[in-house]
């Protein structure tokens, strides 16, 4: 169970159980499926009843105040990685030799000429990378945020930020038409 969840006492979880109507109201008020929203709205709920009991500074606004922002910031944190994590694009394994790419993805000859030069740097990038830093930079590719990234490596998020800024300096440097290419996927 998630950390922030755990209510400390007695008087927390009567207080959480007084107020839930809060959160069904919420969901009915912003017209969300409850099948699909109401773990990230409690969540935030249960981390707000914490909060409230643990800040005495909160104590100066109504709870309905602050946990309506909390669930309403839960709902777009929700929202964003969803569509964060929806790509259009397939990623594969530049080793792939059977992989074979639809007729659909390029506009004409010239884009998929251009398509296989990239395919041919890339190849070369990933001979200069060492296997966790590249884990880094698919996981990057693949829509992961620095975040998510350190969590996997269990590490911050600001060392998966600048392994990824020397990676790219150390790139394009070697590799100045790979700048195109870093521009439009990694940022």
């Amino acid at each position: 169970m998630n950390e922030y969840c755990v209510l400390a006492n007695e008087a927390q979880r009567i207080f959480a159980e007084k107020n839930l109507y809060r959160v069904f109201n919420f969901l009915k008020q912003k017209r969300l499926d409850e099948g699909e929203y109401f773990d990230e709205v409690i969540f935030r709920y249960m981390r707000s009843v914490q909060n409230y009991f643990e800040r005495p500074e909160l104590r100066e606004y109504a709870f309905s105040t602050i946990v309506y922002y909390a669930m309403n910031s839960a709902v777009h944190n929700y929202r964003k990685k969803a569509a964060r994590l929806k790509r259009c694009g397939v990623t594969v394994s530049i080793e792939s030799d059977n992989f074979q790419l639809p007729d659909t993805c390029f506009e004409s000859p010239e884009d998929y000429a251009k398509n296989m030069d990239n395919r041919k740097t890339i190849a070369a990038i990933l001979d200069i990378l060492n296997e966790r830093e590249t884990q880094i930079l698919q996981m990057k590719a693949d829509g992961f945020t620095h975040v998510e990234i350190a969590q996997f490596f269990q590490t911050t998020s600001r060392s998966v930020e600048g392994t990824i800024r020397r990676l790219r300096n150390r790139v394009t440097k070697q590799f100045p038409e790979a700048a195109a290419l870093y521009s439009t996927s990694l940022n």
